[in-house]
Parts: C-alpha cells; sequence; structure tokens
C-alpha cells in the first residue's frame, strides 16, 4: 500500500493538519523509527472545467478553422506551447535532441490557465480566430 499523503496549510509558524486523525495514525505505526518527510505548498491539477473549456472552445475551433482532427490539433497546440527541447550527448560524442510534450492532464491549474492563455493569444494573432473567456458566448 502507498503510503499517505498528507494535505494542510502553515498558519503562524504552525502545520495544521486537513486530516489529523489520520496523521496521529500514522505517526502511531511509525514510532520509533527514523522518517522522511517535505513539505511543499500545494499544487492543484488542471481542473473538469479547464478541460472542458479548452476541448470545445480551443481545440475545436482551431480544428474547424484549419481543417485537421481535434487530436491532431491538439498535438500540435502542445508542440507549439508546451514543449522542450532535451539534449543528450551519446557515447560517440554526438548531440541527440528530441522534443518533450507536457500532456494537460499533468500540468497545474495555474499552468492549464497559461498555457489556455497562449492558445488564445496565437489564434487571434495567426488565425484570425477570436476564442471567447469561459461563461461568454459566442
Amino acid at each position: 500500500m502507498p503510503n499517505p499523503i498528507f494535505f494542510g496549510r502553515i498558519d503562524h509558524g504552525n502545520l495544521i493538519h486537513y486530516n489529523p486523525e489520520l496523521w496521529g495514525i500514522r505517526k502511531s505505526k511509525l514510532e520509533g523509527k527514523e522518517v522522511t518527510y517535505t513539505l511543499d505548498k500545494r499544487v492543484y491539477k488542471r481542473s473538469k472545467s479547464q478541460n472542458d473549456y479548452y476541448w470545445p472552445m480551443c481545440v475545436r475551433l482551431i480544428a474547424e478553422h484549419v481543417g485537421m482532427a481535434e487530436k491532431d490539433a491538439h498535438e500540435d497546440l502542445l508542440t507549439m506551447f508546451a514543449s522542450t527541447v532535451k539534449r543528450i550527448e551519446l557515447k560517440d560524442g554526438s548531440i541527440h535532441e528530441f522534443t518533450v510534450k507536457e500532456r494537460t492532464h499533468d500540468m497545474s491549474m495555474e499552468r492549464m490557465l497559461k498555457f489556455t492563455e497562449d492558445v488564445k493569444i496565437w489564434a487571434a494573432q495567426f488565425l484570425g480566430i477570436y476564442i471567447p473567456d469561459p461563461g461568454e458566448l459566442l
């Protein structure tokens, strides 16, 4: 069974657990043992509503405008706005480059917002397509 992940907040220098009962149970099971722990800012994955906006409003409008399949348009958008080039040196000294695409399901809410904004700006500048904001009527 994987180790549980605990959530909470820091309040005036004190750690406030969102599930103190589970935290107490886990601590008691590790009594007398050496432990490791990390403390990071909580990152929220992109939301279902962000995904529900992105596919019909960004991908579909662009795909229809340029005459391509939605999946292909999505992959092209990832290549343009959510990719990094990695370089590795091979044994013979040559450099091999390859592109790694982020996947939207792995993006944080903030990252997904930036990605969709980049897509909307590009669509307006290069395709002449206005993509409305969430909740805005066409």
